[in-house]
């Protein structure tokens, strides 16, 4: 078992799984928890997700353990203090996940303190799992507390299937190979969808309406970030599930964008820079020259800080950059020499 600790970051999310009538399920899935996600937090290319869990009163076990599955290999985990009542884990049976264990488990009633991961790519829904304390086995990769009433395990059975409730949550999945601003909308598109179905949100227009911002040419992603804005309150249609999943998501996208620079070199010779790890097609004109250019930024690589795309205008005069049809950047001429 590998554990590792970091301090916490910020991210946020709800999954609600409904009351369990105590000694109703198997050993561990006596309980009701709600997986309140309470931010995310974007920094370039990696992601902080941050929980808080609530076990219900109506719960008949204590939670003990709550595993994400992470797509993502966890770059660190947070423990929170007491740092010795808490363990926590990347692995668990090979599996990438991140996994906390509370050894002063949480009784029915109360809330954990907030824990959180990071990993490199963006936010996803995926499965999670929690488990209480009426545990039939101590098994190799758990840690190291008396559970009441051990059983000799079946040697096959694993306690993640067998004895945790799952559940939905925010997680953080790898940008996928080869993606492009558009292929990212199309899979924001897709987790609005989901989120709807999920109940994440609970308005069907609002639903609509998101989504129409994502198919529009161009693409409204400032529209669509200023409508979930406005559903992301007290009682509102739109969760903090689906808030900060498709928030930071539509960040991640205006950063690739944004962060595209266009630098003039000397002659009419000039340098486009993409520092994400993204594709990009743009297009360029030479400004009331009637001269026009495409390129495709491909993704920097790994340990560069950037990729570098250079380009030579047949005419002279002020280059223009656009992507979708929209101005990204504006670049003089400046006339120097080439040497």
């Amino acid at each position: 078992m590998r554990f590792l600790a970091s301090s916490i970051a910020v991210l946020a999310m709800t999954a609600i799984m409904p009351p369990v009538a105590p000694g109703q399920g198997a050993p561990g899935t006596n309980l009701s928890v709600d997986v309140n996600v309470s931010s995310v937090t974007l920094s370039g290319d990696t992601v902080t997700v941050e929980y808080v869990l609530f076990n219900r009163g109506s719960s008949a076990e204590e939670l003990v353990f709550f595993t994400v599955n992470a797509p993502a290999p966890p770059i660190s985990l947070s423990l929170p203090q007491p740092s010795q009542a808490w363990k926590a884990s990347t692995l668990y049976r090979e599996r990438s996940v991140a996994r906390w264990a509370a050894l002063k488990t949480i009784p029915p009633g109360a809330a954990s303190p907030r824990i959180s991961f990071r990993a490199v790519g963006v936010p996803a829904i995926v499965t999670a799992w929690y488990r209480g304390n009426r545990l039939p086995t101590l098994g190799e990769d758990d840690p190291e507390v008396q559970h009441p009433d051990p059983e000799t395990p079946t040697p096959d059975v694993d306690p993640l299937t067998a004895y945790s409730v799952p559940t939905q949550t925010v997680g953080i999945e790898p940008v996928a190979p080869g993606a492009t601003p558009a292929s990212l909308t199309s899979r924001l598109e897709t987790l609005t969808g989901e989120s709807c179905s999920l109940g994440w949100i609970s308005q069907p227009s609002l639903c609509t309406t998101l989504r129409g911002h994502l198919t529009a040419q161009p693409v409204r992603l400032a529209s669509f970030k200023s409508d979930l804005d406005a559903g992301h309150t007290t009682s509102g249609p739109v969760n903090d599930n689906a808030y900060w999943l498709l928030k930071t998501n539509a960040d991640y996208i205006q950063s690739v964008v944004s962060g595209i620079r266009l630098t003039y070199i000397c002659g009419n010779k000039f340098r486009v820079r993409n520092p994400s790890g993204v594709t990009v097609p743009v297009s360029w004109d030479v400004y009331q020259k009637n001269e026009t250019g495409s390129l495709t930024l491909p993704p920097r690589a790994t340990g560069q800080l950037y990729s570098e795309t250079f380009f030579t205008t047949v005419n002279k005069g002020t280059v223009r950059l656009f992507h979708e049809g929209q101005l990204i950047q504006t670049k003089a001429n400046g006339g120097a020499v080439c040497p």
